[in-house]
């Protein structure tokens, strides 16, 4: 690492670089070759091998593969270390973004809360009823503030939860959908249904899995949520119920996380329907065509 160099011992023995103890563990090979891995002229690490096979001797032929390999493995090493500090990056990029829309607007709420609360204070002994309606409207604006606060950690899952494959993000959404509701919620995964899509395509049944439950944990108010994914017949899909409040699509008022959605779907070359529910609630479903030969 020292030399930046490849290198053939013939003589592991008489070799004061040698560790003594990795030698006796390996049963004391004759002759080693060692390459160092290198970034950029900056040494990380050797890439080491004791010992050649029929007791042949280490060519220079033997030398220039092991370099190669040393190459591919510095690479591949240096490529690990820069994808987890984007990662790092991006985790901290989106924890300075949630910072500032806390700052910016859960807590400002908060503040005027505080604020609201003594008006209040000082107007119940000359105005009561006054100050009723300050106290009234103090406990609406607490339960806007706790509905953001509740989207805020219901959206903070930006790539690590794609990350982690199909059926792990679907289940670590609906556990979160639990957490911020009240609602008991379910979860069915064919076997193998999370298998069947390329990785962008997993991206976009991900994000809409994650639209569709933050909707109902905003508007629908359920009591009971569940979701399925299966595949068969050359189809992969994704169904969504609620036995909330309900709404027609046709008539509500659109913002961007429906537009979306659709979006998504027709991305996949699948089918979006959202219906009423029978006994109330919505149910939401996703259909898309699968290849020849992706069905197990």
């Amino acid at each position: 690492m020292l030399r930046r160099d490849a290198e053939l011992v013939p003589d592991l023995a008489n070799d004061r670089e040698i560790n003594e103890g990795v030698r006796h563990v390996l049963g004391n090979p004759a002759d080693g070759a060692f390459a160092p891995l290198l970034v950029r002229d900056r040494p990380i690490g050797a890439l080491a091998v004791y010992g050649s096979s029929e007791d042949r001797p280490f060519t220079d032929d033997d030398l220039s593969v092991l370099q190669i390999l040393a190459n591919q493995a510095a690479i591949a090493l240096e490529n690990d270390r820069l994808t987890f500090l984007l990662r790092n990056l991006a985790v901290l990029e989106e924890r300075e973004r949630i910072s500032k829309e806390l700052h910016d607007g859960v807590i400002q709420s908060i503040y005027s809360v505080g604020l609201n609360l003594q008006g209040a204070l000082s107007l119940m002994g000359a105005q009561p009823e006054r100050g009723a309606r300050r106290i009234e409207e103090a406990i609406a604006e607490l339960d806007n503030v706790v509905r953001d606060v509740r989207n805020y950690i219901f959206e903070l899952r930006p790539r690590l939860v794609e990350e982690r494959g199909l059926e792990a993000a679907i289940v670590e959404l609906v556990r979160e959908l639990e957490v911020n509701t009240t609602a008991h919620a379910t979860v069915e995964l064919a076997p193998r249904a999370g298998q069947v899509l390329a990785r962008q395509q997993e991206a976009h049944v991900i994000q809409i899995v994650r639209e569709v439950l933050s909707n109902i944990a905003r508007h629908a108010q359920p009591s009971v949520v569940s979701v399925k994914v299966d595949q068969r017949s050359g189809f992969f899909s994704l169904v969504v119920e609620d036995d909330g409040l309900g709404f027609d699509p046709s008539k509500v008022s659109r913002g961007h996380g429906l537009s979306n959605m659709e979006a998504r779907v027709e991305a996949l070359g699948g089918v979006l329907e959202i219906l009423p529910r029978a006994g109330g609630g919505t149910r939401h479903s996703v259909r898309v065509p699968l290849p020849a030969g992706e069905t197990f």
